[in-house]
């Protein structure tokens, strides 16, 4: 239970990290999500205290080493499948 849900906590942290990031936030002020993008400081603190609950988490189940790597385990592919997700993969060769 503890891994489902630091993987979920790691999940909303990067969200809300992407949705504060520079190239996001003006679009963030257009969304139901502009509150994040008000108080992007409040947002990253917020992101980091998630991040630490995840490694929290992880290092109370499995231990001080085993969780903490566990955590980049978990973090690395959750980052690239959403960067995967977010940024359309178009061709640039013309046929």
């Amino acid at each position: 239970m503890n891994l489902i849900f630091s993987l979920l906590l790691i999940a909303i942290a990067t969200y809300a990290s992407y949705l504060i990031s520079e190239k996001q936030i003006r679009c963030t002020l257009q969304s139901k999500w502009f509150v994040l993008a008000q108080h992007p400081t409040l947002t990253r603190i917020g992101a980091l205290l998630l991040f630490s609950i995840a490694v929290f988490l992880l290092i109370q189940h499995y231990g001080v080493s085993i969780g903490f790597a566990s955590f980049w385990v978990l973090a690395s592919p959750l980052i690239f499948f959403f960067i995967l997700y977010i940024n359309p993969l178009k061709s640039t060769q013309k046929s």
